[in-house]
Formats: structure tokens, C-alpha cells, sequence
């Protein structure tokens, strides 16, 4: 657990700003602008994408008690529903999101009434900053959150998988990992009924475009591929079951 009080505006290091904390305006605007005719606006994301002071997050000139960083995450879940009804969300029993940078995203899903279990799985030492900063910005959800970060450990919790409504969750990071450790965790993911996976075309030698594709195929999941145009070559991929 880190306890270190430097850590209190981590937010602001450079590294952090430039990995994991996005703050482009002008693609911000295009995600408010979005968000704010989103059909949920008003029940769902303009009373929940507040900002916590922890961490000293750098404040949307255009709404002060958000940032981009999460309008952004904000903007990824509204596409998720607008192909699952927002009421599903916790027919969910279970979230796994695979790289969960320093959990915000986490946090988000909870301030808009998710209740029940996540999995963040990351490396070890980001793993420790979404236990640090969660426990200081939702401590009352604390308990629900499994923070892993061994392959082992997930094949370990395979089994608990079974007859529950899993969500899975994977902003880019799948889509940087290596083969291998994608095929290691999709097969224990096998089974989930919801899928929000955003993806570039290209990483490294990898044709992104041709696996995901033969995923979505290889399912018995309704898919939808939808391009982001203001993040070139980047795509959303969402899966839902066929029956809801």
C-alpha cells in the first residue's frame, strides 16, 4: 500500500500527465459536446463526472468540477450505452477492466451506481496507485475492488466466473499487449456477456484491425465496431448478448 503524502498531487507529475492522465482540449470539447446530448446527461453524467480533489487533477475550463480525463472516461461508458440501456448496470455482476491506469474509471462507474464487484488487473506498481487513490476517493466501494496483478491469480478466480454477468473492459490496453497475454486472459474471459474494448489499428507488427475482427467472430456475442473519428485510427468494440 503506498502511503508516501508526496503522492497527494500525483496527478500533477509529468509522467502521469503524459501516460495515463489525457488532457487534450480539443478532442475534450468533442466529448463534452457529446456527453452534454447524450440521453443520460442529465440523470447520469452531469450530476457524476465530478472530479475528487485527491490526487490534484487539472480542471475543464468548460465545466470546472470535471476534468478531460474524465470526460474522456465518461465518453468511452456513453458509448457503451448507448448500445446496453444504462438501467443494466447492475444486472453486472462483476467489472474486470484489463490496465486500469490509476482507476478513475473505476471510480466513475461507482459514482453513477455501480454496486457491485470490479477487478482491476495491472502491473504490481499500478496496481498499488489504484488502491491508493481509490481508497481515498470511494473508500465506501473499497471492499468490492480486487486489485491483481498475476495471470496465475485469474486463472485462480476462473471458476468464480461462472453464471455471472461479467463486463469486460479494455481502453487500449489489450490492444498493447503482447499476443500472448491477450489469448491468456480472453480464455478466462471467454464467457463474459458485455465487452467495451477501444483499440488502434496497428501496434508494434500487430494487425489490431484483423484480431479483433477474428474475435468477434469467434463469439456468440452481438458486436459493434464503431471508428472514432476524432482519435485517428482508433475504434470502439462492443459486445452485448444476444438475448438481454
Amino acid at each position: 500500500m503506498i502511503q508516501s503524502v508526496k503522492l497527494k498531487k500525483f496527478l500533477q507529475w509529468p509522467v502521469i500527465k503524459q501516460t495515463m492522465f489525457f488532457n487534450n482540449r480539443d478532442i475534450c470539447n468533442i466529448e463534452y459536446d457529446s456527453l452534454i446530448s447524450s440521453t443520460i446527461w442529465d440523470n447520469v453524467w452531469k450530476k457524476n463526472i465530478y472530479e475528487s480533489y485527491f490526487g490534484y487533477p487539472l480542471r475543464y475550463l468548460k465545466m470546472l468540477n470535471t476534468s478531460c480525463n474524465s470526460i474522456h472516461h465518461a465518453y468511452h461508458l456513453d458509448k457503451f450505452f448507448q448500445s446496453v440501456s444504462f438501467s443494466k448496470i447492475n444486472e453486472i455482476d462483476l467489472i474486470f477492466e484489463f490496465g486500469g491506469g490509476y482507476g478513475n474509471l473505476c471510480r466513475i462507474l461507482y459514482n453513477i451506481g455501480y454496486t457491485n464487484e470490479y477487478w482491476l488487473f495491472d502491473l504490481p506498481e499500478f496496481s498499488n496507485l489504484q488502491e491508493y487513490y481509490l481508497s481515498n476517493t470511494i473508500s465506501g466501494k473499497i471492499n468490492e475492488i480486487s486489485f491483481i496483478s498475476e495471470l496465475d491469480e485469474l486463472e485462480r478466480r476462473k471458476n468464480y466466473l461462472q453464471n455471472k454477468n461479467v463486463l469486460f473492459i479494455a481502453t487500449w490496453s489489450l490492444s498493447e499487449s503482447p499476443i500472448s497475454i491477450r489469448e491468456k486472459v480472453l480464455d478466462i474471459f471467454i464467457d463474459s456477456n458485455y465487452y467495451l474494448i477501444a483499440y488502434q489499428k496497428k501496434f508494434a507488427d500487430i494487425d489490431n484491425e484483423k484480431y479483433f475482427s477474428t474475435l468477434s467472430n469467434k463469439q456468440k456475442t452481438i458486436w459493434k465496431k464503431e471508428i472514432i473519428n476524432h482519435l485517428p485510427d482508433s475504434s470502439y468494440l462492443i459486445g452485448k448478448p444476444f438475448q438481454e
